[in-house]
């Protein structure tokens, strides 16, 4: 069977005070990435675990709580240049949003064994003294969640100035 994770109601803050700590802009290849560090995040919504995780089986729905510190993001939009009313303008193609966690991470799952709060702590244990598995398993949500905030950003920024002005 596998494992399946399902998540909904979601939502992330922290992503107001993001840090960018470096940039590359490769313009001949139409690609600008940067690193970005978010200091401090949280996430609360609901979720569904099915099946094996840990040789644990599970099968809970249940709140979620997810808190990170200095989750560093590296970013990447890939661009076309485009002509807009005589002026040339770089337009997205395509983006991504890898992560990883610099400090900590800690989650919380209710109901993990429905009726047991006992097991439900302990496998709450567990999931945090191996939380680099289930990072990997949220970070497109993350990566998701950032794309949205900054995505519709650049693209006002790049419609409202040219390449030249930009880049000059």
């Amino acid at each position: 069977m596998g494992f399946q994770f399902g998540i909904w109601n979601y939502k992330l803050t922290g992503l107001e005070d993001i840090e960018v700590t470096k940039v590359d802009a490769d313009l001949s290849n139409h690609r600008i990435s940067a690193e970005l560090l978010i200091t401090h995040g949280q996430g609360v919504g609901s979720c569904q675990l099915k099946g094996d995780l840990f040789n644990l089986k599970l099968n809970s729905t249940g709140h979620i709580f997810v808190n990170g510190t200095n989750v560093v993001v590296n970013y990447t939009i890939h661009t076309k240049i485009v002509e807009k009313q005589g002026d040339f303008h770089m337009q997205i193609i395509s983006q991504e949003a890898k992560a990883h966690v610099n400090g900590s991470f800690f989650i919380h799952v209710e109901n993990l064994y429905m009726g047991s709060k006992s097991l439900t702590q302990r496998m709450n244990d567990i999931l945090n003294e191996n939380y680099h598995y289930l990072f990997h398993i949220l970070e497109p949500l993350l990566g998701n969640a950032l794309i949205s905030k900054i995505g519709p950003g650049l693209e006002s920024l790049f419609e409202r100035y040219s390449y030249d002005e930009m880049f000059p």
